[in-house]
This record gives structure tokens, C-alpha cells and sequence, in this order.
């Protein structure tokens, strides 16, 4: 593999451009839709609401 130390890359560089890359190909976002950042585990907002007090 040294074409790409040539070329000035690096292996975690290429590491990275793979999973920037993820997004393309026959069924794009299929592993984005299984992590999709955690949005459906987050826990519910069950903080009782604060009394106005005036």
C-alpha cells in the first residue's frame, strides 16, 4: 500500500472518506436508518412543568 502513502493519504484518512462515502450506492441510507443518531432512544422530557410564580 504504498501508492497511497505516495499520493500523500493516509490510512485513517481513507478510513474517514469511507464513512463520509456511506451515503452512496444501489440502497443509500440503509446504515443511517438503523443509527439515525439515537433520536428514538432518547428518554422523554418528564420534567414537571414550573409553577409561574409571579
Amino acid at each position: 500500500m504504498d501508492y497511497a502513502r505516495e499520493a500523500g493519504y493516509s490510512a485513517a484518512a481513507d478510513r474517514v472518506g469511507r464513512q463520509q462515502r456511506r451515503g452512496r450506492g444501489p440502497d443509500p441510507g440503509r446504515r443511517d436508518k438503523r443509527s439515525n443518531g439515537g433520536t428514538r432512544t432518547r428518554p422523554r422530557d418528564t420534567t414537571p412543568p414550573v409553577p409561574i410564580t409571579r
